[in-house]
Order: structure tokens, then C-alpha cells, then sequence
């Protein structure tokens, strides 16, 4: 994840549903108010079975919302007044009941009806059985919300509640943020319809079957690059290296690990982009020849023949 000035003062509002991942929602939570983001937790009757109220106010500082009609002075209208605070808003996890509500304007608690209420941009992360997941019923209010203009940060595949694998499990806290910042961002269509390309991190030349020659790129740059433009909505074909950050959804990445094999994949996608970024550290040299059996320590000096890697930028 990439630190940002974006989150900074944003009124961010997360909705909780009742899913087991419920308790995965506080690092994002407590990520959002790292950024300076004020954070602001409302839950339905479901999720408080799977993580407390409590939980929640002793991360953000502030009460946590759950009660449509609570004994309180002025409370009739506070889903109102809570909507109209929030500059952004994120339901994770999201259930296919939560979603199902949200399509079909239904309105029956806090949570639904102050989703109702906002004209604020919103994030659902969905989060639930296999068999569920593929519902044509849920499947079909995915791709309405979607059309709303509602981003959805798909779920992955993976181990379930239920004992087996499969997809449905809550996407992971890097492309909640990821989805979540295209979400919040103040010129999320400014490259929509164009392409940009970006290469990231390093390239390893080997020595040996076991020896490479490289450098300590991270390619967090490059990845970074892939993240605004896609919170910018271009289409994002990511050249990078090794590297160990996790790659981000909705963009094409392409993994390479030679500087010869990331200029061939550089020159199979330039025609199509609009924009270039060449923030890869690509490796200047490799080795004039490569031992195919890994070379013995001895007690001579050992000499390395090397010739230049294909220059990408040029």
C-alpha cells in the first residue's frame, strides 16, 4: 500500500455486513486513519455477531452507528445527517443481502438506509460463500451497481468459513485500499480511454544457474504509477520485475525477469499506449556469457566479461 496525501481530512464512513471477514475490516480502518482520514464505523444487527461495536469505537475514537431508531434526542434523521458528512464511503465486507438492498432500494435498517440516502462515491467489497458468489441473482446486482457507477473491489479466491476453497473470500487490505482510492479520487475519469504503460521494479541478468546480477529496485515507483492511473481510469499494462509487492488488480501485469525480455514486452505493447512510464531500474549490463553450471570458489580472481542490456527508454 502507498501512503497518500488523498486520505488526509477525507470523511470516510465504512459499512460493516454480517460476514466472518468482518474482523479484517479494522486494518483497513486503522489504515485510513494512519493517512489522516477521519473514520467514522456504522454495522448491521448481522456483523455485531461477528465483531463488537466495541472493537470498532476503541480504533476510530467515536461511536459506532447501528440503531435506525436508538433512544436518543435528535436521532430520527441522524442517517441523514450522516450521509450528507460523508465524502466517501466503503461497505466491507459486503453481503449479498447488503447488495441486494442497495439495488433495490431497500431501506430497513441504519446501515441500508443511510446507503440509500448518500450521494457520496461508494466502494462495496463483496464477501461470501462460492455458491453465493455465483448466483445469478447476485451476480446480475454486481453488474448493476457497477453500471451506477458503485466500484467493486471483486473478492478472491480462497480458503472459506465453510471448510473449502473457493472464490469468495474478502479481497486482500492492498486492493481494498487500491479500489478504495479510485473511489475517493477527485479526477477518477481524467484518463479514461487511455492506455498507459508502465515498467516497475528491477531486472536480474544471470551469472550462473544460482548467481544473478541485479539491483535493490523495489518497484514501488512503478507500482505506485499503476495505482493513479488506474484510480484515473486508463487501462494499465504493468511491466514490472521480481519483486515482492503485491501486484494490483484491474491492471494487466506482465512479469518479466531479463531487461531483454522487458524490452520485448515494452515494444509488443507501445503502439497501444497513450502514456509511457519508464520507472523500471532495468540492469545497464549482464554477463557476456552465462555459465550453465554454477561457478566453483577458488582462490584466483575471477573475470567478468560483460555487454549492454537493450536500452528500453531509447
Amino acid at each position: 500500500m502507498f501512503p497518500s496525501n488523498l486520505w488526509k481530512g477525507k470523511k470516510i464512513l465504512i459499512a460493516i455486513t454480517g460476514g466472518i471477514a468482518a474482523y479484517k475490516t479494522c486494518e483497513m480502518v486503522r489504515f485510513l486513519m494512519q493517512q489522516g482520514a477521519e473514520v467514522q464505523v456504522m454495522m448491521t444487527k448481522a456483523a455485531q455477531q461477528f465483531i463488537t461495536p466495541l472493537t470498532l469505537e476503541s480504533l476510530t475514537q467515536r461511536p459506532v452507528y447501528r440503531e435506525l431508531f436508538p433512544e436518543e434526542e435528535f436521532a430520527a434523521t441522524r442517517h441523514v445527517r450522516l450521509a450528507d458528512w460523508a465524502d466517501a464511503i466503503a461497505v466491507v465486507p459486503a453481503t449479498a443481502n447488503i447488495i441486494g438492498k442497495m439495488v433495490h432500494g431497500i431501506a430497513d435498517d441504519f446501515v441500508s438506509t443511510t446507503l440509500l440516502a448518500s450521494q457520496a462515491p461508494i466502494m462495496v467489497a463483496p464477501a461470501m460463500n462460492a455458491h453465493m458468489w455465483e448466483n445469478p441473482a447476485v451476480q446480475a446486482n454486481i453488474r448493476q451497481l457497477q453500471e451506477w457507477g458503485i466500484d467493486v473491489c471483486f473478492p478472491e479466491y480462497g480458503y472459506l468459513a465453510e471448510g473449502y476453497e473457493g472464490m469468495g473470500r474478502l479481497a486482500r487490505l492492498e486492493h481494498l485500499i487500491q479500489v478504495f482510492y479510485r473511489t475517493c479520487h477527485p479526477q477518477r475519469n481524467s484518463l479514461a480511454g487511455k492506455t498507459v504503460l508502465i515498467t516497475a521494479g528491477r531486472t536480474e541478468e544471470p551469472l550462473d544457474p544460482v548467481r544473478i546480477l541485479t539491483n535493490r529496485s523495489t518497484g514501488k515507483m512503478g507500482f505506485a504509477l499503476a495505482w493513479e492511473a488506474f484510480a484515473r481510469g486508463a487501462r494499465v499494462i504493468l511491466v514490472h520485475g521480481p519483486t515482492t509487492l503485491t501486484e494490483p488488480v484491474h491492471v494487466e501485469s506482465v512479469v518479466v525477469t531479463r531487461a531483454e525480455e522487458m524490452f520485448a514486452e515494452v515494444e509488443k505493447h507501445f503502439a497501444d499506449a497513450d502514456i509511457f512510464f519508464a520507472a523500471a531500474a532495468v540492469a545497464d549490463f549482464r554477463p557476456r556469457q552465462i555459465s550453465d553450471q554454477k561457478i566453483k570458489k577458488n582462490k584466483h580472481d575471477v573475470s567478468l566479461q560483460l555487454e549492454p542490456t537493450p536500452d528500453i527508454l531509447q
